[in-house]
């Protein structure tokens, strides 16, 4: 808010989705460093350089003894898999994300290595409900599910029939479910917790 109020910002993007409202603002230079950021239902998602995804991957990287096999559930905008593919060890990464328009603004919008070509990763539009068992790998070490709390609560992946399935993606050793919540009483349910 004060960066905006202190220097001002223009719009770059506004849509309404089948799934959700995308805003992208590009902030006039500042001190801080900020140039653009998203925002999903009018709550902020990240900035560059300061974005959530970088937790949901760090934690279990210094959790689990390897990092190799991930299946995203979400995460649409790149940002999960630019993380993960900074570790050596990643052998597969599969995208299970609902809103394709999602992926195309953020590659007109942001660095288009967001979604590279990379043979390791695979991304498939579609509810993950419906393509959870179809996914290429049988097991997985890694499960994160990056969606926003009020889109979850309108979905079947809010409910422990859902929880199940992942559970029997995940390799028998070595293995987390990372499940992205807000605590009650965060700002605008801006994510700031964690469910294993």
């Amino acid at each position: 808010d004060n960066v905006a109020k202190n220097n001002g910002f223009k719009p770059l993007h506004s849509s309404k989705t089948d799934y959700q409202k995308i805003d992208i603002i590009k902030f006039k230079k500042n001190n801080e460093g900020i140039d653009k950021c998203v925002f999903i239902d009018n709550k902020i998602q990240f900035c560059n350089g300061i974005r959530y995804h970088d937790h949901l991957v760090k934690i279990p990287a210094a959790i689990l003894s390897k990092l190799s096999r991930v299946l995203i559930i979400g995460g649409g905008d790149g940002q999960l898999v630019d993380c993960l593919l900074k570790y050596p060890d990643i052998k597969r990464i599969d995208v299970i994300e609902i809103d394709k328009s999602m992926m195309k603004i953020m590659k007109t919008h942001y660095d288009q290595s967001l979604f590279p070509t990379d043979d390791r990763v695979s991304i498939v539009v579609g509810d993950a409900m419906d393509l959870i068992d179809t996914t290429p790998n049988k097991l997985y070490n890694l499960i994160i599910v990056d969606v926003d709390k009020e889109f979850l609560e309108k979905k079947s992946l809010n409910n422990i029939n859902f929880l199940r399935i992942c559970s029997r993606k995940l390799d028998v050793h070595n293995n987390m479910l990372i499940k992205k919540f807000c605590n009650p009483g965060c700002p605008n349910g801006h994510p700031r917790g964690l469910w294993f």
